[in-house]
Protein backbone atom coordinates (compact mmCIF):
# COMPACT_ATOMS: atom_id res chain seq x y z
CA UNK A 1 0.00 0.00 0.00
CA UNK A 2 1.65 3.16 -0.90
CA UNK A 3 0.98 6.44 -3.13
CA UNK A 4 3.31 6.52 -6.29
CA UNK A 5 4.11 9.24 -8.35
CA UNK A 6 4.43 12.85 -8.32
CA UNK A 7 2.48 15.24 -11.11
CA UNK A 8 4.56 17.12 -13.61
CA UNK A 9 3.55 19.34 -16.49
CA UNK A 10 4.31 16.23 -18.36
CA UNK A 11 2.42 14.02 -16.36
CA UNK A 12 2.56 11.13 -13.35
CA UNK A 13 6.52 10.18 -13.17
CA UNK A 14 6.99 7.06 -10.36
CA UNK A 15 10.09 9.03 -8.87
CA UNK A 16 8.73 9.19 -5.10
CA UNK A 17 6.23 7.23 -3.12
CA UNK A 18 4.22 7.90 -0.20
CA UNK A 19 4.05 4.94 2.02
CA UNK A 20 2.32 4.61 5.42
CA UNK A 21 4.47 3.88 8.57
CA UNK A 22 2.83 3.85 11.54
CA UNK A 23 -1.20 3.65 12.81
CA UNK A 24 -1.94 4.87 16.64
CA UNK A 25 -4.93 3.22 18.15
CA UNK A 26 -6.12 5.60 21.10
CA UNK A 27 -9.21 6.83 22.95
CA UNK A 28 -10.87 9.38 20.30
CA UNK A 29 -11.00 11.62 23.68
CA UNK A 30 -7.04 11.46 24.12
CA UNK A 31 -3.90 12.96 22.00
CA UNK A 32 -1.69 10.69 20.03
CA UNK A 33 0.81 11.26 23.22
CA UNK A 34 -1.73 9.39 25.61
CA UNK A 35 -0.55 6.67 27.66
CA UNK A 36 -3.01 4.87 26.70
CA UNK A 37 -1.84 4.90 22.76
CA UNK A 38 -0.82 1.35 20.94
CA UNK A 39 1.68 1.83 18.11
CA UNK A 40 1.40 -0.22 15.64
CA UNK A 41 4.44 0.39 13.06
CA UNK A 42 5.89 -1.71 9.86
CA UNK A 43 9.59 -1.80 10.29
CA UNK A 44 12.50 -3.40 7.90
CA UNK A 45 16.00 -4.29 9.06
CA UNK A 46 17.02 -5.75 5.88
CA UNK A 47 15.33 -9.00 6.52
CA UNK A 48 12.24 -8.25 5.07
CA UNK A 49 9.37 -6.20 6.46
CA UNK A 50 7.38 -6.99 10.16
CA UNK A 51 5.58 -5.81 12.73
CA UNK A 52 6.13 -4.30 15.90
CA UNK A 53 3.52 -3.12 18.82
CA UNK A 54 4.26 -0.74 21.55
CA UNK A 55 1.94 0.87 24.51
CA UNK A 56 5.11 3.20 25.46
CA UNK A 57 2.62 4.86 28.39
CA UNK A 58 1.90 1.21 29.70
CA UNK A 59 5.49 -1.09 29.07
CA UNK A 60 9.08 0.10 28.17
CA UNK A 61 8.70 -2.84 25.48
CA UNK A 62 7.66 -4.28 22.45
CA UNK A 63 6.78 -7.07 20.22
CA UNK A 64 7.61 -7.97 16.77
CA UNK A 65 5.12 -9.89 14.56
CA UNK A 66 6.01 -11.19 11.32
CA UNK A 67 3.44 -11.59 8.70
CA UNK A 68 3.80 -15.77 8.87
CA UNK A 69 3.25 -15.64 12.75
CA UNK A 70 0.42 -13.08 12.67
CA UNK A 71 -2.50 -15.81 12.07
CA UNK A 72 -1.46 -18.41 14.89
CA UNK A 73 -0.87 -15.31 17.48
CA UNK A 74 -3.95 -13.84 16.62
CA UNK A 75 -6.38 -17.04 17.12
CA UNK A 76 -4.17 -17.47 20.58
CA UNK A 77 -4.71 -14.02 21.60
CA UNK A 78 -8.29 -14.37 20.76
CA UNK A 79 -8.81 -17.92 22.81
CA UNK A 80 -7.15 -16.57 25.92
CA UNK A 81 -9.85 -13.13 25.31
CA UNK A 82 -12.23 -15.93 25.44
CA UNK A 83 -11.33 -17.80 28.30
CA UNK A 84 -10.98 -14.92 30.81
CA UNK A 85 -14.15 -13.78 29.63
CA UNK A 86 -15.58 -17.18 30.79
CA UNK A 87 -16.92 -17.94 26.90
CA UNK A 88 -14.19 -20.52 26.20
CA UNK A 89 -14.20 -22.85 29.25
Amino acid sequence: MGIRGVYHNTGWRETMEIKPLAFIVKPVSEDINSELSTIIQREDEGGGEFITVTQPGRTASKITIEKSEWRQIKAAIDKMFEIISGEGD
